[in-house]
C-alpha cells in the first residue's frame, strides 16, 4: 500500500511539473510571438521613404552654412556656461521662481526638458498651445539673462523612457505579457531602425517634425542656444540587448544618420541653432566627426576622457559635461582632458557639489560674464566675443596666449 501511494504521489508530482513546464513554454511562446513577430502597426519590410512627405513633415532643403557662421578653430578658446535642468510637464504650472533662483545662484543656462508625448500626443497633431507656453518660458528665462537648451526627457538608458514617448510610437502589446524592459528594448530598436508608425511616417521623422515646429516658433528668441533630441544614449551592453540589437557600430552609424537629418531639418528653420548630441560611450568607430558644428555630450568614461578615443577625433564645437561625468571623473583629470581636447564652448551641468572645482577653472582662457549667445571671430591671436543685448551690439576682445 505505501508503495502504491508513493507511486501515485510521484506520478502526481510529475504531472504537476509537466503542467507547469507546459504553461511556462506557452507563456514564453506568447512573449516571443508578441515581441519578435512583426505587427501590422509597424512594418519591418517597408521600403525606404524620403524624409519629407506631403502634408506631414515640412519639406527640408539642405542649407549650406559653412562659411556663414563664424566659429573658432578650437585652439585654446573656451566659453563657459553653467546650467540646471528644468523639466516642464503639460497640465502642470511651471515653477518660474526656479528660474530666478537659478539666476541668483550664478547660473546662466537652463536645459528645458519636455516630453515627446506632451508635444505630439497624437500622430502629426502637435500641441501648439503647449509650444506657445514653452515660448513664454523661454522669454521669461531671457528676461533673467538665462540661455536655454531644449531637450526631450528621453534618457535612452532608462526604463522610464516608455513614460516619455507618445503612445503611437510604441508597439501595442499583443497579449500584454512582455515586461516593460523588453518593450523598452523594442522601442529603441524600432527607433534606430527608423521603423514606420501606423500613419506611414517613421519614428525619427515624427520626432524631427516636433523639433521643426519648435524651431519655427522659437527661432527669433535670442537667448535660445539650441536643441537636443535626448541627453544620453547608451549602446547595447547586456547579452540580451546585443542579441536583439545589431552590433554597436551599426547602432552608432544609425544614430549618426539620425543626428545629421535632425540637424539639417532644424538648421533649415534656424541656422544659428546649436545641436547638442549624446555620443555613446562605446561609439568608437562611427564617423561622428561629420557633425562639426555640434556640441557633444561627454559620456562619463575616464579612459574616453583621458585618451580621447571618442572625443578628440571629433574636433567638436563644444562639449557638455553632465552631472554624472563630473561625479565619476576627478575634477583635475577632467580639466586636464578638456585642455587637451580644446573645444570652443563648454557647458557644465550643475553638480550636487556646488563648490566643485570644475567651476573654478584657472587656465588663462576667456570667460563670458554675460552668458550671451557667442559669435566668434579670431584674428591675430585675439578672441572676439560679439553678442546682442537689449538690442545693442557689444564686442569684447580678449588676448589669448599661444
Amino acid at each position: 500500500m505505501p508503495d502504491r501511494q508513493s507511486f501515485l504521489m510521484k506520478k502526481a508530482l510529475i504531472f504537476l511539473l509537466a503542467v507547469l513546464a507546459s504553461g511556462l513554454i506557452v507563456l514564453l511562446a506568447l512573449v516571443a510571438i508578441e515581441f519578435f513577430e512583426p505587427l501590422n502597426t509597424v512594418s519591418f519590410l517597408s521600403p525606404p521613404k524620403p524624409f519629407y512627405m506631403k502634408g506631414a513633415v515640412p519639406e527640408v532643403q539642405t542649407k549650406d552654412i559653412m562659411g556663414q557662421k563664424e566659429v573658432v578653430d578650437g585652439e585654446s578658446r573656451v566659453l563657459f556656461f553653467r546650467g540646471i535642468s528644468f523639466p516642464i510637464k503639460k497640465g502642470q504650472e511651471a515653477d518660474l521662481e526656479v528660474l530666478k533662483l537659478a539666476k541668483d545662484a550664478g547660473m546662466n543656462a537652463i536645459i528645458l526638458m519636455v516630453s515627446w508625448k506632451d508635444l505630439e500626443p497624437l500622430p502629426l497633431k502637435i500641441d501648439l498651445d503647449f509650444v506657445l507656453r514653452l515660448r513664454e518660458i523661454v522669454r521669461k528665462a531671457g528676461e533673467l539673462g538665462l540661455r536655454v537648451v531644449i531637450s526631450t526627457d528621453m534618457f535612452l538608458e532608462n526604463q522610464d523612457i516608455l513614460d516619455a514617448v507618445s503612445s503611437f510610437a510604441i508597439r501595442p502589446k499583443r497579449f500584454g505579457l512582455s515586461p516593460d524592459f523588453l518593450w523598452k528594448i523594442r522601442f529603441l530598436q524600432d527607433f534606430l531602425e527608423n521603423e514606420f508608425t501606423p500613419d506611414d511616417l517613421t519614428l525619427q521623422d515624427h520626432l524631427i517634425s516636433v523639433f521643426v515646429k519648435l524651431a519655427e516658433t522659437l527661432q527669433r528668441e535670442r537667448n535660445l542656444l539650441g536643441y537636443s533630441p535626448f541627453l544620453s544614449f547608451d549602446l547595447p551592453s547586456s547579452f540580451l540587448e546585443k542579441t536583439l540589437f545589431q552590433n554597436p557600430e551599426t547602432c552608432s552609424n544609425a544614430l549618426l544618420d539620425f543626428y545629421e537629418r535632425f540637424a539639417t531639418a532644424l538648421r533649415a528653420k534656424d541656422w544659428e541653432a546649436i545641436m547638442f548630441f549624446a555620443v555613446p560611450e562605446s561609439a568608437l568607430n562611427a564617423q561622428f566627426g561629420r557633425l562639426e558644428d555640434a556640441v557633444f555630450l561627454v559620456p562619463p568614461s575616464l579612459p574616453c576622457l583621458e585618451k580621447g578615443d571618442c572625443i578628440v577625433p571629433l574636433k567638436p564645437f563644444g562639449l557638455f559635461i553632465s552631472r554624472r561625468t563630473q561625479q565619476k571623473v576627478p575634477a583635475e583629470t577632467l580639466l586636464d582632458a578638456l585642455e587637451n581636447i580644446r573645444p570652443s564652448v563648454l557647458f557644465f551641468d550643475l553638480p550636487d557639489d556646488k563648490h566643485c572645482s570644475v567651476f573654478r577653472f584657472s587656465r588663462p582662457y576667456p570667460q563670458s560674464v554675460s552668458g550671451a549667445m557667442p559669435k566668434f571671430s579670431v584674428k591675430d591671436n585675439t578672441f572676439s566675443l560679439r553678442f546682442l543685448e537689449s538690442g545693442n551690439l557689444y564686442e569684447s576682445r580678449v588676448f589669448v596666449p599661444s
